[in-house]
This record gives structure tokens, C-alpha cells and sequence, in this order.
């Protein structure tokens, strides 16, 4: 490493200019590497998952670079100035200009489109959570679906809440500095040793604190904590206001006609009284009506598919007065199908369910055998190394084993028309056949199962869900 030498974010580079001897070495490597891959992805794509995949590799990079530039520090004295420069150097990433880099290659909004919306949500929620503070801004539209929220490590409030508007059309908005309890001293709980003991639920129930740099909104903490519910599950679900460093309460807005029960509508409900209004349609005999009514079929549809429960609601509602005036039967014609028709849709949702919990289970084993291998090796000073390794080998499992099935079940619950069902139905168990080829024929499944640390059930818990969700999907 020579004197002065200014990092980058580069594999090469990092090869050719770290001292010998470092054990965590491997580990920046490895970190650059994705992000280097991550960087090329989104200068191709411009889209928002890829802008999040860089910022997430980005942030491996950081936290490789703190654990080299610790060791480098440490052993300085012992081995000379080459390690001294080399922590010198490694201090010097310029991970803003980065962070800007990729704001700036974003072409795909995300704030615009509610599913894309959800994941830069979970993303930006838990990035929180791990730092403990970040830049905000928020726009608050009529209703919780509305609302947006965007966090930023060095991008400034006012900078994220100009995005916002630009992208979102809505101007009632405010930015500041966010935290997660941790960093202000509330909600965690610790044991003697410091470290924190939370489960998921309490994970879950966070309270974000947002203090205030602009000005205070009526009824934004309610708000808010609205929009964390929409689209949880997040790390966080409620909001607390500060202003000049004191707590101060939110403001009534006598304005706001959301309802807090808003969240507690249920989708399944909805999608099978709109999958029993759709039956009705066939038996209205003047056809312009029915085109009509068809028309406010798909639209519901729409709206439950991007979350829009109430307005969903809305629609459906107004489509059941519709039919009920225009003198439509209860079954469309066909008695004998509407039991079944209207089974669909909830046992589907449940399968849904039971494979996001799968896939939700098998990380938190893929978990709990790191912290199994990081603790038992924590000791002997490569810790870091082994648990850059380890990510590295298994993310393969969950980005194979990915959301393609729950958002393809969604698909089928949501979806009216029996024939396009089938159609999706069996594009669904193309996938789960996917699956099902891999956890019989990957190598690693069988070694993560059989280690000598924990024992662990990956093969066994996926191979049944998938069983399960097969018997319903037809």
C-alpha cells in the first residue's frame, strides 16, 4: 500500500494493493466483487431492484471495509506501516459519491408503482433498523396507500423529498432525520452483555422516530404508522414525532377521512366476493350493461392486486348494487359452480401464505447455522472471513427458492376468469416443479442439513409445502 493511495471500488485494485498477511482480506474482496457485479447490473438496466441490489452490496462493501480497516489498525504495531496505510487508506471510501452514483442511474421510478414501492420500502426499513439513522422525506397523499416515504444514508431530506414530488405529483411533504429505537435509546431490550434480545414480533413493532427538520404535518404520525401497516411486514409499524429534540404529539387533522381500520381488510374476503359478483355478470341479458359491469369487474381487480383495499372495497360494493338492480341471478346461471368457484381464491391465498412462511423459515435456518459457525470460530480471529464465505455459498438458496411462486399464487387467487386460472394455475407448478428439481439435485441443501453445528431441515420443510400448495393449485 503506498502513502496517500486513495481506495476504490474495485477488486483489482483492492488485489493488487493489499498487504499480506490480512485475514480480511478475502472478505473486502469478496464484498467489492458484488458490488462491482451489482454496478454493472443497474448501469444496464436503470431499474429500482437493481438500484436497491447495489445499494445492499454497497453497504457489504462498508462493513468489509470496517472489518479490515479494525484489523489493519490492530496490527499496525506489530507488522509495520504497510497495515498503518492500509487502514489509512481503507477510511478514505467515498461510499456518498456512490450512494449518488446510484440515485442517478435509477430511470425506473420507485415510488410511482406500489409493488416496487413495498420492496424499496422492506429494503429502505431495514437498512434503518442495522444503522439506526438515515435522512428522510415523506409525502402524504388522501389515504395510507398513498403515502411514501423515502430514506437515505447521505442523500439529504430535502434532496429525497424533491424526488418524491417530482415522481409522486403530491406536495404535502416534510424531511428530516430518521432513527431506529436503538439509536435514541427505547424499545430495545438488552442483556448484561449488551447484546439485544428482540423476536420477530417485536421486531415488527418498532417505533420509528422521525425528527423534524421541516415542518410538522397534521396527523402524520398516524399517517404514517397507516402506510407502515399497508405494507408490512416491516421492522417498523409505528411512528413518533420529535422537534428540536423533544417528543411532541401529532396534530389532529379534522381533514383526514382514512380509516384506521383500513389495514384489517381482508383480501382473501374481497377477492372471493368479487369472484362471486363476476359469476353474476354472464346472466345480465343487455349487453352494454354487461360490458359495463365487466369493465368494474377487472378495474376491482386491479385495485386489489396493487393493495388498494378500500377503494377495492368501494368498487365491488358498487358493482353488487349494480347487479342487484339490473336483476342478475345469485349464481350467474350455474348453481352448482359457485361453491367451488369461491373456494378457489381463499385456499390458494393460504398456500401463498404457507410458502412465504417456507421461504421465511429457511432463512432463519440459514441463520442460526452462521451464528452457530461465527460463534464457535469467534475466537480464533476469522469469523468475519467465514461469514462473508458462507453468504456468498448459500445465497444461491433463497434466490433460487425465490418470490416467483407467491407472486404467481396471487395471480391465481386474484384472478376471475376460470379458463386465464387454469393458464396461471399451471405456470405456477412449472415453478414449484423448479423448485422440487432443486432441493432434490442441489449438493449444498444436503450438506447445510447434514452440519455438524445445528441441525437444520431445509429439503424436508420445502419438499412439503411444495406437496401442500400442489394439492390446491388446479
Amino acid at each position: 500500500m503506498k502513502k496517500g493511495e486513495k481506495p476504490e471500488f474495485s477488486v483489482s485494485w483492492w488485489k493488487g494493493s493489499q498487504p499480506k498477511n490480512l485475514k480480511s482480506a478475502g472478505g473486502l474482496e469478496s464484498a467489492l466483487k458484488s458490488y462491482e457485479s451489482a454496478r454493472g447490473k443497474l448501469e444496464s438496466s436503470g431499474s429500482g431492484d437493481d438500484a436497491e441490489a447495489a445499494e445492499k452490496a454497497l453497504d457489504g462493501v462498508e462493513k468489509a471495509a470496517k472489518a479490515a480497516t479494525a484489523e489493519a489498525s490492530k496490527a499496525s504495531k506489530a507488522k509495520g506501516d504497510d497495515m498503518e496505510l492500509t487502514a489509512d487508506c481503507l477510511k478514505k471510501f467515498d461510499y456518498d459519491k456512490e450512494h449518488r452514483w446510484i440515485d442517478e442511474h435509477v430511470e425506473e421510478g420507485m415510488f410511482s408503482d406500489p409493488d416496487v414501492y413495498k420492496k424499496y420500502l422492506l429494503t429502505a426499513c431495514k437498512r434503518l433498523n442495522s444503522r439506526g439513522e438515515m435522512n428522510f422525506a415523506f409525502v402524504l397523499g388522501k389515504k395510507a396507500e398513498q403515502h411514501r416515504m423515502a430514506l437515505h444514508p447521505s442523500k439529504s431530506g430535502k434532496a429525497l423529498a424533491g424526488m418524491l414530488t417530482k415522481e409522486t405529483g403530491i406536495h404535502m411533504f416534510t424531511f428530516g432525520v430518521a432513527r431506529s429505537p436503538e439509536s435514541v435509546g427505547t424499545d430495545a431490550s438488552e442483556d448484561p452483555n449488551g447484546a439485544t434480545s428482540e423476536t420477530e414480533e417485536e421486531v415488527g413493532n418498532k417505533t420509528m422516530v422521525l425528527a423534524l427538520e421541516g415542518k410538522q404535518i397534521a396527523g402524520m404520525a398516524k399517517k404514517g404508522a397507516r402506510m407502515l401497516k399497508k405494507f408490512k411486514p416491516l421492522p417498523f409499524s409505528k411512528i413518533t414525532l420529535m422537534v428540536d429534540g423533544k417528543e411532541v404529539r401529532d396534530l389532529d387533522d379534522p381533514e383526514d377521512t382514512d380509516s384506521d381500520d383500513a389495514e384489517a381488510l381482508d383480501p382473501a374476503a374481497l377477492t372471493r366476493a368479487l369472484a362471486e359478483l363476476a359469476r353474476r355478470i354472464p346472466g345480465v341479458a343487455d349487453l352494454a350493461l354487461k360490458a359495463s359491469l365487466a369493465r368494474m369487474a377487472t378495474q376491482a381487480n386491479a385495485l386489489l392486486r396493487a393493495n388498494s383495499l378500500a377503494d377495492a372495497e368501494q368498487r365491488i360494493n358498487e358493482l353488487r348494487t349494480a347487479l342487484d338492480q339490473a336483476g342478475a341471478p345469485a349464481n350467474g346461471g350455474n348453481g352448482g359452480a359457485q361453491e367451488t368457484g369461491s373456494t378457489v381464491p381463499a385456499a390458494v391465498t393460504k398456500a401463498r401464505q404457507a410458502w412465504i412462511a417456507t421461504r421465511g423459515r429457511v432463512g432463519d435456518e440459514l441463520e442460526k447455522l452462521l451464528t452457530a459457525i461465527v460463534t464457535t470460530y469467534q475466537s480464533d480471529g476469522i469469523a468475519a472471513d467465514l461469514e462473508t464465505r458462507y453468504r456468498n455459498r448459500v445465497s444461491g438458496v433463497l434466490n433460487t427458492l425465490d418470490e416467483s411462486l407467491s407472486e404467481k399464487l396471487n395471480e391465481v387467487a386474484g384472478t376471475i376468469d376460470a379458463t386465464r386460472r387454469t393458464t396461471l394455475a399451471g405456470e405456477a407448478k412449472t415453478i414449484m416443479d423448479r423448485y422440487q428439481s432443486y432441493v432434490d439435485g442441489e449438493a449444498l441443501l444436503v450438506d447445510l442439513d447434514d452440519n455438524p453445528f445445528v441441525p437444520l431441515h431445509i429439503r424436508q420443510t420445502v419438499t412439503a409445502t411444495l406437496a401442500a400448495v400442489a394439492k390446491v393449485v388446479h
